[in-house]
């Protein structure tokens, strides 16, 4: 097989795995929400939307599976090719930065709820919106883990079993920098939010009453650690 065909072959599995698993995602999303929190009619748009993920799922899964399989006939032995790794690698960061941010979003409707206050812009009641984003992002974070911690066991069983080359253990290198640096930023940036509203609030009458710019600096700041330290 040549090198222009794997890298078909590996392009198309990342694109279609993609798009099954954002398809999972709103599927279950779909038929979740509307059964497990009142008030939420299912209407034709409603319908039409899950026939839509329905048909994405099983049309795209067997050509990840068709194109997966092609892609690795030549390495199945364990031997770690340039282009499996570099899809493995990227696939997980396409990954990651959405799993952050469903964590981020299920923190902070589980921090607003925890300390009853409203999320801003909403017409919905607090506990009405808060219980839909809980779901909504844990359904998220599901498919999304899942999805994440197979590819992972994917790519350390390609470094158990050697065979990599060093632009490999290079990009390795950098996007562990990469998820780094981002963890960090997003710790620095929560932090200085906290300290600036610490300052507001003391500045205007000296309470400290909950809003929500402190619980989503809050939600920011775990985040970051979690990210800077896993990194």
């Amino acid at each position: 097989m040549t090198s222009f065909r794997r890298w078909y072959f590996f392009v198309v599995s990342l694109i279609s795995l993609q798009a099954v698993t954002w398809a999972a995602i709103a599927l279950l999303r779909n038929l979740l929400v509307p059964a497990l929190i009142p008030g939420d009619l299912v209407d034709t748009a409603e319908v039409e939307r899950v026939a839509f993920q329905i048909s994405v799922i099983l049309v795209g899964l067997p050509l990840y599976l068709f194109h997966w399989r092609r892609a690795n006939r030549e390495t199945a032995a364990g031997e770690a090719s340039v282009e499996r790794t570099l899809y493995l690698y990227l696939m997980l960061a396409l990954l990651l930065f959405p799993i952050l941010a469903n964590a981020n979003g299920f923190l902070q409707a589980a921090l607003h709820r925890a300390a009853g206050v409203r999320a801003p812009d909403t017409l919905l009641t607090p506990v009405s919106q808060d219980n839909e984003t809980l779901l909504n992002t844990a359904i998220a974070l599901l498919v999304l883990g899942v999805m994440f911690f197979f590819h992972l066991s994917l790519l350390q069983g390609d470094r158990r079993a050697g065979g990599w080359e060093y632009a490999a253990a290079a990009l390795h290198r950098v996007l562990i920098f990469l998820f780094s640096a981002a963890g960090l930023f997003i710790t620095s940036t929560a932090a200085a939010g906290l300290i600036r509203w610490l300052i507001l609030a003391w500045q205007r009458d000296a309470t400290f009453r909950v809003s929500n710019q402190l619980l989503d600096n809050m939600s920011a700041l775990l985040i970051g650690l979690a990210l800077w330290l896993v990194f």
